[in-house]
């Protein structure tokens, strides 16, 4: 993924923060998908155009694509400072873009708002999931605190 992503970044960024809307907006058709790992610099900057112009856009996500993802949290207890991780994509995802909204898809035709876990749990096929949170010390590593998000396949 190129570094030049930044307008596209800040569309993402707005769309989850202006969250989705009830009904999927209509995306054109996954063929038509831009790859994400083949995506260069115009392609970025067109996107960003294109949403920022109210046109929705569709982004494929090949199985073995790696991308970054920026992780903090901020309690009034504790705070993680941000992190950058690697989330690695296990099965091709299609990802829908609009000024409203982010929602993915499992073959690019049924859209679901990412904020509805219990739609993107079933559209992609995973069962019963759980978080465990664990602390834990030892003389080589110090302490430290273990967090594991877990999710199995079924529906």
């Amino acid at each position: 993924m190129k570094r030049s992503s930044l307008p596209l970044a800040a569309g993402l960024c707005l769309c989850l923060v202006l969250g989705a809307c009830a009904h999927a907006p209509v995306f054109p058709e996954s063929g038509n998908a831009l790859n994400l790992a083949e995506m260069t610099d115009q392609d970025y900057q067109r996107l960003a155009a294109d949403i920022q112009a109210g046109k929705a856009v569709v982004i494929r996500v090949d199985p073995g694509t790696t991308l970054p993802v920026k992780a903090s949290m901020d309690l009034p207890f504790a705070a993680i400072e941000p992190e950058t991780l690697s989330l690695q994509i296990r099965q091709q995802m299609y990802i829908g873009i609009t000024q409203n909204g982010l929602w993915m898809s499992p073959d690019g035709r049924i859209w679901n708002p990412v904020q509805d876990l219990a739609r993107i749990k079933q559209a992609f096929g995973m069962g019963p999931g759980e978080v465990s949170v664990g602390f834990a010390a030892s003389k080589e590593t110090g302490p430290y605190v273990n967090l594991r998000v877990e999710g199995k396949a079924g529906n």
